[in-house]
């Protein structure tokens, strides 16, 4: 059976300090066009985001997909950056409702390793 799915793209969770007028994460308004019953698969960069989002919107989000910690990218600091973190890596539960969040290393290396 064929399910909808809604892309659902939010503004990253430092924007509000950007001093742009309305240039904010708002997951409220990024949700308003998604049909009923469809799939809802949010792409927020930082994980952390997650943090930040209602629970009532939380409810009803299926899969987040998140980036920014490269995990670790540099490995001497990835313990650390662990402990730090809320989300590292990996797979985890959203804090409300019934959905993922998947934290991507994405593709580790921009520059020459160190």
């Amino acid at each position: 059976m064929f399910h909808r799915i809604c892309l659902i793209g939010v503004n990253d969770i430092s924007s509000k300090y950007s001093g742009i007028k309305n240039h904010n994460m708002n997951l409220t308004v990024a949700m308003q066009n998604c049909t009923a019953g469809s799939s809802r698969v949010v792409l927020a960069h930082n994980p952390a985001s997650v943090l930040e989002f209602s629970k009532e919107d939380l409810e009803k989000v299926d899969v987040v997909l998140s980036g920014h910690t490269h995990a670790g990218q540099y490995y001497v600091l990835a313990p650390l950056v662990s402990q730090v973190l809320p989300y590292f890596h990996g797979l985890y539960d959203l804090p409300h409702g019934h959905g993922k969040l998947l934290v991507s290393a994405g593709t580790l290396y921009q520059v020459e390793n160190l």
